[in-house]
C-alpha cells in the first residue's frame, strides 16, 4: 500500500483514508492489506487526512476511517464502513471484471 494526498492515474484504484493515532483506521488498513494480497491488478493507497484536506473537502467526505474507489481516476465510490471484507473484495473483483 503506498501513500497518496490525491486521485492517481490508475484504472482501478482502492484508498483508505484516516490518521496514524485512529486505532479504527490501523485495524481497516490491516484488513485492507489482505485483500491488496488477492487483487494484484488493483492499485491499493493510504491517504493521511491531515496531509490531503482538499481531496476531503472536493469530495466531501466527513468521517475517518474513509475508503473510496476510483475507476479510470474517476472517484466510484465513498465509503465510511463496510459489513465484510468478502464485501469489499466482490465489489472490487466486479471492477476488475468490468
Amino acid at each position: 500500500m503506498r501513500q497518496t494526498r490525491d486521485i492517481t492515474n490508475d484504472q482501478i484504484a482502492f484508498y483508505i483514508g484516516g490518521v496514524s493515532t485512529c486505532a479504527s483506521c490501523q485495524i481497516r488498513k490491516k484488513e485492507i492489506l489482505e485483500i491488496e494480497k488477492l487483487l494484484p491488478e488493483i492499485q491499493f493507497y493510504e491517504i493521511n487526512a491531515h496531509e490531503a484536506k482538499e481531496l476531503l473537502l472536493e469530495h466531501k467526505i466527513s468521517k475517518i476511517p474513509f475508503f473510496m474507489i476510483s475507476f479510470k481516476s474517476q472517484v466510484k465510490e465513498i465509503f465510511y464502513t463496510y459489513p465484510s471484507l468478502e464485501a469489499v473484495f466482490y465489489k472490487l473483483s466486479k471492477l476488475v471484471r468490468s
